[in-house]
């Protein structure tokens, strides 16, 4: 095996791409990353989350847990977290502060219901129920 400085052998071979300094970066390339990058995907949790709602209207988080994964501690409380923070922010749940008359101390609990266009995503995926509907003050009173 011939190493000499003239051998071709063991010298890395220098590639030399053409580059065109004049033009700016593809801003289709960067914002295709970023339209990706935020893709919302309806997960199976995130589905039972809506059936949930739809079924019963507004729950808490502990409510979710329960019905959900059948358990209510630190691991499905995260889930379920930060699966309504996902789901919030894609315009599917809004939440409200539960007032209650019976609670004079501590932090309330936090309800959560569906807006109009996770309505929607229960009409399309059949899990409409009596209680189904856009979670807003009042709307669990008949006639509003």
């Amino acid at each position: 095996m011939d190493l000499s400085p003239t051998s071709s052998v063991g010298k890395a071979q220098k590639t030399t791409l053409p580059t065109n300094h004049h033009q700016p970066p593809s801003q289709k390339t960067s914002s295709s990353r970023q339209k990706a990058s935020s893709r919302f995907h309806l997960t199976q949790t995130k589905l039972n989350v809506v059936k949930n709602l739809a079924e019963y209207f507004c729950l808490s988080v502990k409510d979710l847990s329960i019905l959900i994964y059948r358990k209510h501690d630190e691991i499905t409380t995260t889930s379920v977290n930060r699966t309504l923070r996902l789901l919030e922010a894609e315009g599917y749940v809004e939440w409200r502060q539960l007032t209650t008359r019976l609670r004079k101390t501590g932090n309330l609990p936090l309800i959560y219901g569906l807006t109009q266009k996770a309505v929607d995503l229960a009409a399309e995926e059949g899990l409409v129920t009596p209680a189904t509907k856009v979670f807003k003050p009042n709307s669990d009173v008949p006639g509003s």
